[in-house]
């Protein structure tokens, strides 16, 4: 059988690369929330998201691995539907191997309003 471990990075100790190794699936997802979580409590997305052009953000809140936003959008000049939306986006901050940071926006679909439903 052929081994199929990735590499570990050299910053981590090797006692760490040893227990996540043991890890099964379940706990190697929660530590990656976990991480993921560290990672956003100490990078503050909310405070890089801004409103693009012809865009509206109606509101932004944290939820420790990642910040969901609501935002209206127009799409151009002359639409009677204008603004559209809202629609829900969760953001996070990624880390490239570069070293850049940058906000990875995953669109969630949009926002239902229950009082009309």
């Amino acid at each position: 059988m052929q081994n199929n471990n990735p590499t570990p990075p050299n910053v981590l100790p090797s006692s760490m690369v040893a227990e996540l190794s043991q890890l099964d699936d379940e706990s190697l997802r929660a530590v990656l929330d976990y991480g993921q979580a560290l990672l956003n409590s100490r990078i503050d997305p909310a405070s890089r998201i801004e409103a693009g052009p012809n865009e509206e953000i109606v509101s932004i809140e944290d939820h420790g691995t990642h910040t969901t936003v609501v935002k209206r959008q127009d799409c151009a000049d002359g639409c009677d539907e204008c603004p559209h939306g809202p629609y829900l986006y969760h953001v996070r901050s990624e880390r490239y191997v570069t070293g850049e940071e940058d906000l990875h926006w995953v669109y969630i679909g949009k926002v239902v309003d229950e009082c009309t439903s």
